[in-house]
């Protein structure tokens, strides 16, 4: 509940001035006032009383049943505020700006609106012709304006796919914004601010980051290698931010560590959502993915096609060839993870790999909502990066772990976790690390690779070991170096491999499946495993379809608040249906239980 309001405000007149119609964050408030008293309604019972002294004003306010206090200042001339509102108990709520109509505003000649604007409907990119206004807003395509520019105002009609009506703006003196509304009774607040900077097929300077803006009106920053000839091909990495952020920051840190600035074009593409409570020179952007479906098995509701990761695709597709970019690895922190998953797993043929940092996966991106063949292939051909803190507050480590588990367990040989006692945010996670060894598993250098290949041979580390033999078979590289490791990998997974055949085949109960799990996690996919994996194989499709009633069963029971009948379906799983692909995700949840 709204109950305390701060404004302060900002504009053209008389500072003492309250009475009036103000477009504000929360509605059409409208003051009142007579003398050193204001009072006035922002909404069906939502009132406002209050005293004036000078350019303050102390009010009390009721939202229905409740009430609360607030503090008002107005600059010198003002004809827009800005503030916020706090909870009951004193936390904050959110801002709360308004602005006031220039009765002057529509007078003079047309003032220019041409250009670019971050917008609240999305980037705005409009012409104009004497008073004549046309242009289109949003990312996806498929929304249009067209008006009558007056002074400093604009009439003009939005169309939006099958939706049209009328709107209004008014930009600022200094034309560098501008406000206004549609004009439904259910009106949509619309703000924008003049985008400057930002140039189309923007050209990279080595070492330096620069501005860009797609086709589709997503903004980028570029970053070209320290030492970087134009035409030469270049592999890339392509970060998207976290919530209410812009990925700039995240190509300067990643360009500053020092082999990474030197080796790749690091670009950073935004989201295409402005939270237009920005400052002009801190935009936070957002992604939209949730009813995004991809190439999954899901379908979607009607028009969420054209959501972010179709439009982070098409911009990298329009970025691979601008400047030339060979792999592509693509990551994504926080919400522009969750968007990488969806992105990652439904274009896979794009990109190398994929770094799944500080996030979970939504469920259009599990390894499982997907059953196009070649798809599932070439997913599996791309490496996966999972990197979390394990001091992560906002989003848990166990979201990371779940990624791992999913990934390893869905067969794809190159999957790898990287973690690190940090907590949620980007500059301190191993990212680094993790664009390493996807570079290292995904080279078309033979000598490059057996050389990753015999460094984690003396690591003991088999999972990359195998990794390095399927990407040398791949290549169809069979010298005799490779042959020497793919025949030290078999040694090495051969000395168990009678126990966990043996386990497989007689299958008394649970009590293998644990070592054997941890076996398989390095040696799946050593030659010398394929006769038990095959075996393994029958297993798993044997308990999966019991599993995932039982967790259905589990989540339903959940929902419904039986706790105890939840846990029990998930032990269920873990006695009975051990070999299924979620046996590893559902012991953890049951051992963070306890």
């Amino acid at each position: 509940m709204r109950s305390l309001v701060i404004l302060v405000l900002a504009g053209v007149v008389s500072a003492e001035d309250w009475s009036g119609e103000w477009l504000t964050d929360l509605g059409v408030l409208t003051l009142k006032q007579d003398g050193d008293r204001i009072e006035g309604e922002y909404g069906p019972n939502q009132s406002l009383t209050g005293t004036v002294d000078g350019a303050k004003a102390t009010v009390e306010w009721r939202v229905g049943r409740n009430a609360g206090t607030g503090a008002f200042e107005m600059a010198d001339g003002a004809m827009a505020f800005t503030g916020a509102w706090n909870h009951g108990n004193g936390a904050f709520g959110g801002t709360w700006r308004g602005w006031k109509r220039d009765p002057k505003a529509a007078k003079g000649k047309p003032a220019d609106f041409s250009g670019v604007w971050r917008s609240s409907l999305g980037i705005m990119v409009l012409e104009q012709k004497g008073d004549k206004l046309t242009g289109t807003y949003g990312c996806e395509g498929w929304s249009t304006v067209e008006g009558t520019v007056k002074g400093r105002t604009c009439e003009f009609t939005w169309k939006r796919i099958r939706w049209s009506g009328p709107a209004w703006i008014e930009m600022t003196p200094d034309g560098k914004a501008f406000f206004g509304r549609t004009e439904e009774a259910q009106f949509t607040k619309w703000l924008g601010q003049r985008l400057e900077g930002y140039e189309r097929e923007v050209k990279p300077s080595a070492g330096k980051i620069v501005k860009g803006l797609s086709k589709n009106g997503l903004c980028y920053y570029a970053r070209a290698p320290n030492k970087w000839r134009s035409g030469k091909k270049v592999d890339a990495v392509v970060l998207l931010h976290g919530s209410n952020w812009v990925s700039e920051g995240m190509v300067f840190v990643t360009g500053n560590v020092q082999d990474l600035g030197d080796t790749y074009m690091i670009v950073g593409i935004d989201g295409q959502s402005w939270n237009d409570t920005s400052e002009p020179d801190k935009p936070r952007q957002n992604y939209t993915y949730a009813n995004w479906m991809g190439r999954s098995t899901y379908k979607g509701y009607p028009y969420t096609d054209r959501e972010s990761p179709y439009l982070v695709h098409e911009t990298v597709k329009e970025l691979k060839e601008l400047y030339k970019l060979d792999r592509v690895f693509v990551g994504g922190h926080s919400q522009g993870g969750y968007c990488v998953s969806a992105l990652a797993m439904s274009y896979p043929e794009t990109f190398a790999g994929a770094l799944l940092m500080s996030c979970g996966i939504v469920i259009q991106a599990e390894p499982d909502a997907f059953d196009d063949a070649d798809l599932r292939r070439a997913q599996r051909e791309m490496a996966v990066a999972v990197v979390h803190g394990t001091a992560d507050q906002a989003v848990d480590f166990s979201s990371g772990a779940y990624n791992f588990d999913r990934f390893r367990e869905s067969a794809f040989p190159y999957a790898g976790f990287f973690t690190a006692d940090v907590a949620h945010g980007y500059d301190f996670l191993p990212f680094a690390d993790a664009i390493r060894w996807m570079d290292a598993l995904t080279t078309t250098d033979a000598k490059a690779l057996l050389a990753y290949g015999k460094k984690r041979l003396e690591e003991r580390g088999w999972r990359d070991v195998a990794a390095v033999c399927l990407r040398a078979h791949a290549l169809k590289k069979s010298s005799k170096a490779f042959k020497d490791l793919e025949a030290a990998l078999d040694a090495e997974a051969g000395k168990d491999l009678a126990r966990w055949t043996e386990a497989v085949k007689e299958n008394r109960d649970a009590s293998w499946i644990d070592g054997f799990l941890r076996w398989k996690e390095q040696f799946e996919f050593a030659p010398a495993a394929e006769p038990v994996m095959k075996e393994f194989a029958k297993l798993r499709e044997a308990h999966d379809a019991e599993a995932e009633r039982l967790i259905g069963e589990a989540r339903k029971a959940f929902r419904e608040n039986d706790q105890e009948g939840g846990w029990a379906n998930y032990r269920e799983v873990l006695d009975k249906h051990y070999c299924a692909t979620r046996y590893s995700v559902v012991k953890r949840w049951v051992e963070n239980r306890r």
